[in-house]
């Protein structure tokens, strides 16, 4: 995973081809599949200023976004018109507002440190923003904070990887799968070719992008 630096400067210069202006697509389809309900808590790693956040708080309980630059905390509740309380915490800062709870932590840190156990995963930003020897501990430490019967939402890109830089990183349906072995309900159920000619990625040099979205529900 690039330096904090790296993503420090990205949110100084506002470069944040990354962040998305309305709330994801495959969350709001496939939002049933993480079967949320007033009892339950999400996490949500490397969430920037996500509104998927926001979503998300109107179907869980708690909402929990992992993110290590805090500009983007600050943001996200300015933006939205949220008054949080702040709070310092062994890994970071604790930016609270309601049911959302916006943690200012290195992903790690967090994952390793914490006690709680979630009910359910939300990644869109976090294996695409890591190389590949990161997303293994960074799925190693997430086995060992999901409930065992938690339900899981991935989405990620696959490509070329030789042809771009990342990030985002390329990461196949096998290596997800892999990833998650251990939750065999994890099933590919989107597999979109997303390069159309005046995609940012073609600019990039990349021949080939397809997006994916896996989903594991309750068993």
């Amino acid at each position: 995973m690039p330096e904090q630096s790296f993503w420090a400067q990205r949110w100084e210069k506002n470069e944040l081809g990354f962040h998305e202006l309305e709330i994801n697509a495959h969350l709001k389809k496939y939002i049933h599949a993480l079967c949320p309900n007033a009892e339950k808590k999400v996490l949500v790693p490397l969430c920037g200023k996500t509104l998927d956040l926001l979503f998300l708080s109107t179907h869980f309980g708690e909402v929990w976004g992992i993110e290590y630059i805090e500009s983007a905390a600050i943001d996200f509740f300015r933006e939205n018109k949220m008054e949080p309380s702040i709070e310092d915490i062994g890994c970071g800062k604790l930016y609270q507002c309601a049911n959302i709870h916006l943690v200012v932590a290195d992903i790690f840190a967090f994952l390793d440190e914490t006690s709680m156990c979630f009910d359910a995963l939300y990644d869109r930003a976090a294996l695409i923003a890591m190389e590949k020897d990161k997303r293994n501990r960074y799925a190693q430490l997430l086995r060992t904070r999901l409930d065992e019967h938690a339900t899981i939402l991935v989405v990620a890109l696959n490509y070329p990887q030789e042809e771009m830089d990342g990030p985002p990183f390329s990461v196949a349906p096998d290596e997800i799968q892999g990833h998650f072995e251990t939750d065999k309900g994890l099933k590919l159920l989107e597999d979109q070719d997303i390069l159309d000619p005046q995609s940012r990625w073609r600019q990039r040099g990349v021949t080939r992008m397809r997006e994916t979205v896996f989903v594991k529900e309750v068993s």
